[in-house]
């Protein structure tokens, strides 16, 4: 994922930049998500140089998991826990923030760690609000 920054709205810059990597056979297979502070009116463009997937800002962390399991291939179906919590109105998406950086801060260090596990660990849930997500999951 990279971030490009253009100065002065050169939509057609960020155009070329994703038909240039469609073009080159080293990078013509990763897929390409477009951020953007645009309307979806220039989706279009970006859908046509290359780009498989689209994010309009401002958007939430949780649109962006779910664009990011759309592009690696993971099911969008499954309604992940931090999406129940946060719809549940039990957890912030700071808090979910929060946490999934704490997870990748245990990753990092060797020690994984599920989502409800560091949940507990921050304290930003009960063992009883866990077990009820847990168990809504499996339905």
């Amino acid at each position: 994922m990279a971030d490009i920054l253009i100065a002065n709205d050169h939509r057609f810059i960020r155009v070329m930049v994703c038909r240039q990597l469609k073009a080159d056979p080293l990078t013509k297979a990763i897929p390409i998500v477009k951020l953007t502070a645009h309307s979806a009116s220039d989706r279009k463009a970006g859908v046509a140089a290359g780009a498989s997937h689209y994010l309009v800002k401002p958007f939430g962390p949780i649109d962006l998991i779910n664009t990011l399991r759309r592009v690696l291939g993971d099911p969008p179906a499954v309604q992940s826990l931090g999406q129940y919590l946060i719809e549940e109105g039990i957890l912030t998406h700071e808090q979910l923030s929060e946490a999934l950086e704490m997870q990748r801060t245990f990753e990092t260090r060797g020690h994984s760690r599920r989502l409800g596990e560091v949940l507990a660990v921050m304290h930003a849930i009960t063992p009883e609000q866990l077990d009820k997500a847990l168990e809504r999951q499996k339905r």
